[in-house]
């Protein structure tokens, strides 16, 4: 939680006047709000994509990337290939495992720099065109627009599908709904999706507005979101006492865990706790919900010995955050009115495997204090 909420971007989403229909071959300048910057917009096939460690003390890793260009959708570039810098949380920037792509860059003192997370995966129609499969997170963000743009039944060159061998059902019914994929075996084949003009609507009305690329953001919804930005978090130092302590509660949890004591785990905990191992480490996204003790106990059995962390857990490197957030009010926490909520969480960074494609994840046991002891608050992975 901790983690995740002091990286997390928000965005604040509007609708605009639908625009850019059909997409050409090259357009001096498809950019609404010109004075950030300028913006190139490609369909592209990967030549390289290479990480760099050329930065320090930064949260993300750094690629460099060159692609060849094989359609200009916005912008005026004359070039066939281009070459751009990614910083990615999370690890290899997702795009990379995929041949063909729409990518959206922004440049800046003459360099470019991919638009951070926004891409699409592109496979080609027996029509000839590029389409992407159904996207469940850019509809259900941003709420399509009033409908404006939908799903279309897409007829591929080639089968279009993604495994779902260890997904949970309601991760499958989440990402790959009927009537939008076709559920076979262990595969979600897709049916529905979009074609390249829509696609760059969906992100133009979205993402790209949020940034302050496209449209007029409400400027009350730039005061509230200032005004959540600052009420969030606090980040706090934490004393040597206080350091050793904490690390002395994690020691006996994670003996406790080891040693499948589960009496001394409830001891070491609130009776409820977030839990992402209950979901398991077969994929890279995580619910983080609130779960009884006792399904935190019996998932920490279960799903701790062949995972990829429980190395990274024993190793004993690890480091500490504190953060309060001052107005925050926990479900499965009780604070008093005038007390605020502080996590002390014990996190460890590493590169998961998954898929066939790597994942830069952060696990983090959060405890709080409860009367001068800590206990274990729950568990929470990006």
């Amino acid at each position: 939680m901790t983690r995740a909420l002091l990286n997390i971007t928000l965005y604040i989403i509007t609708a605009i006047t639908l625009s850019c229909g059909k997409h050409k071959k090259t357009l001096s300048s498809c950019l609404e709000n010109t004075e950030q910057g300028k913006m190139f917009v490609f369909i592209g096939e990967k030549i390289e994509v290479k990480e760099v460690n050329d930065e320090k003390d930064i949260m993300d890793a750094k690629f460099l990337a060159k692609y060849k260009i094989l359609e200009p959708i916005c912008g005026d570039y004359k070039k066939d290939t281009v070459e751009f810098i990614v910083y990615d949380h999370y690890g290899r920037p997702a795009f990379d495992k995929f041949k063909n792509v729409m990518l959206y860059l922004s440049e800046y003192e003459g360099k470019f720099y991919h638009e951070k997370y926004q891409y699409n995966a592109l496979y080609k129609t027996k029509d000839g065109r590029w389409a992407s499969p159904y996207d469940w997170l850019e509809y259900d963000r941003f709420d399509t627009f009033n409908n404006l743009i939908k799903p279309v039944k897409i007829d591929y060159l080639e089968e279009v599908s993604h495994t779902i061998s260890g997904l949970k059902k309601r991760e499958i019914k989440q990402r790959f709904p009927e009537p939008f994929y076709k559920i076979v075996n262990n595969k979600a084949i897709a049916v529905y999706g979009n074609y390249v003009p829509e696609l760059f609507e969906l992100k133009k009305r979205g993402v790209l507005t949020a940034r302050g690329l496209f449209g007029q953001p409400d400027s009350s919804d730039k005061i509230e979101a200032q005004e959540m930005t600052l009420e969030e978090v606090e980040k706090i130092n934490i004393s040597k006492t206080e350091s050793q302590k904490l690390t002395i509660a994690w020691q006996q949890f994670l003996n406790a865990i080891e040693t499948k004591d589960s009496d001394k785990i409830k001891k070491l905990a609130l009776p409820s706790i977030i839990c992402s191992v209950c979901e398991g480490f077969t994929s890279s996204h995580f619910y983080n919900d609130i779960e009884p003790i006792d399904t935190f106990i019996a998932a920490s059995y279960r799903n701790f010995p062949s995972s990829q962390i429980w190395e990274t857990m024993q190793s004993g490197k690890f480091k500490i955050d504190v953060v309060k957030f001052r107005d925050r009010k926990p479900a499965h926490y009780h604070l008093r009115n005038d007390e605020s909520l502080i996590i002390y969480s014990i996190y460890f960074k590493m590169i998961a495997n998954l898929e066939g494609s790597k994942y830069q994840q952060y696990h983090s046991f959060d405890f709080v204090k409860v009367n001068g002891d800590f206990k274990f608050y729950g568990m929470e992975s990006n």
